[in-house]
């Protein structure tokens, strides 16, 4: 093919070669098919095409039936435990929880018995006396009662007799005693009220039964004004020749002594 023109003139039917003229004939049998020449060299690629419209997606058929689960198959056997693993390392101490309210105080047990008591220790030895002291000044004299007394006798009556101690005096002892007599009647002392006493009634009243009558007829002594004797309003002596001494605490109560 190389060098090879093929041109046509005159517009007559002949095809020129190289300048020959090549017109046509009646056609003679094919000659035998000449080796394949080289190929050519591979023209440019063309521009692709536009991509045609995409076609509607056909519908989804039905789904099949969902086919029968087989047999589960034998469980393999155990293989052996490992060896255990490193220990890890403890973790942090938790938040220690809330302290829950206190229960109830539970009931008081029996109380145990009391031991016995031990022997008693041998005593210490009497230590050495101290020197004796110097002698203190003497006090204020006090009342003798044997010098420092007055009798008073008081005989009761037929059907009864009051007698009631003065709140004041001019009597100087502070002993006054009170010789009683209940042959014919009982007898009732009234002491006098505590807070109108003088200074000389702070003393002592000695009541005696001389002639041993009061279990037939008593003697009964009284306090006034409130005041009471031993806690009571009155006191009433009933045992033949007894005795009784009572004094005031200066306020309100009259004491037996």
């Amino acid at each position: 093919m190389n060098g090879l023109i093929l041109t046509t003139q005159n517009n007559d039917s002949c095809l020129y070669v190289n300048g020959i003229p090549l017109c046509p004939g009646s056609y003679g049998n094919s000659g035998p098919t000449g080796p394949t020449g080289s190929q050519g060299e591979t023209g440019e690629t063309g521009f692709t095409g536009f991509t045609g419209p995409t076609g509607f997606t056909g519908f989804t058929g039905p789904t099949g039936f969902t086919g029968f689960t087989g047999p589960t198959g034998f469980t393999g056997f155990t293989g052996p435990t490992g060896s255990q693993g490193e220990t890890g390392e403890t973790g942090p101490t938790g938040f220690t929880g809330f302290t829950g309210p206190t229960g109830e105080t539970g009931f008081t047990g029996p109380t145990g018995f009391i031991g016995f008591t031990g022997p008693t220790g041998f005593t210490g030895f009497t230590g050495p006396t101290g020197s004796q002291g110097e002698t203190g000044p003497t006090g204020p004299e006090q009342p003798n009662f044997y010098i420092n007394y007055t009798i008073t006798t008081i005989t009761s009556i037929i059907g009864g007799t009051g007698f009631n101690i003065p709140a004041s005096t001019s009597d100087p002892n502070y002993y006054n005693v009170y010789q009683v007599d209940t042959t014919n009647g009982p007898l009732t002392i009234n002491l006098p009220l505590i807070s109108n006493l003088d200074s000389s009634q702070k003393r002592i009243h000695y009541i005696v039964d001389t002639v041993g009558q009061l279990s037939n007829n008593n003697v009964i002594i009284g306090a006034t004004g409130g005041n009471t004797i031993c806690g009571q309003s009155s006191v009433t002596i009933v045992v033949d020749y007894s005795s009784v001494q009572v004094m005031s605490n200066t306020t309100d109560k009259w004491l037996i002594i």
